[in-house]
């Protein structure tokens, strides 16, 4: 499955990745301090699916520190010259095995594709309890 469906299947962790993201731009923007219509250019940017699919299939470990925010862990190692590991997901301590690959760049992209859903199911896990919590407040 490629990436831009599991995106499209994971819509909470899609939306959490283009915040995220967002979040550094308009950061690095605040501190960006020579050119205003530049900055006004970038304070405008969108982030697409498209561009996120791009990021993760070109760059997959710039998704690591989103991953970490959520509880969802990343491990590797190299055994006979190929990439193994897991994914780990620190809310369920779920641990799922990611395939042998013979490149880095292969490990993070189908660790990507293991790891996308399980961030999906964090986000909605706090949802849910933050629903809860509000339910539980109107009731008092």
């Amino acid at each position: 499955m490629k990436t831009i469906e599991i995106l499209k299947q994971n819509k909470r962790a899609a939306k959490y990745i283009k915040e995220w993201f967002l979040e550094r731009l308009a950061t690095n923007i605040k501190n960006f301090k020579r050119d205003d219509q530049f900055k006004q250019l970038m304070s405008n940017t969108t982030v697409t699916d498209e561009q996120i699919e791009n990021i993760i299939s070109q760059a997959p470990r710039s998704i690591l520190d989103v991953l970490d925010s959520q509880g969802v862990l990343i491990s590797i190692v190299v055994k006979d010259e190929k990439f193994l590991g897991n994914v780990f997901n620190a809310r369920t301590e779920e641990k799922i095995d990611v395939n042998k690959h013979t490149t880095r760049k292969e490990f993070d992209v189908s660790a990507m594709k293991i790891a996308l859903p399980i961030l999906e199911e964090n986000l909605a896990a706090v949802e849910s309890q933050e629903v809860i919590e509000d339910e539980k407040k109107e009731d008092e």
